[in-house]
């Protein structure tokens, strides 16, 4: 997933990702929840994403 966000937003795109709508799994470095909220609270937000409740996510699509 990270992938994706960071090439859509290298294509000019606006990414949203509403809360709870990923998931991830453990890796040699993080255990699966560490690894979601690393990208989830740190890596994507301010940066490549939105990273929002999925009530905002409905709302800015209602704006649409």
């Amino acid at each position: 997933m990270d992938a994706t966000i960071k090439s859509a937003f290298e294509m000019g795109l606006k990414v949203i990702i509403p809360e709870g709508t990923n998931t991830t799994f453990d890796n040699p470095y993080m255990d699966k929840e560490k690894t979601y909220k690393y990208y989830n609270e740190f890596m994507w937000p301010r940066r490549f994403a939105e990273c929002i409740s999925v009530e905002e996510t409905i709302q800015k699509m209602k704006k649409r």
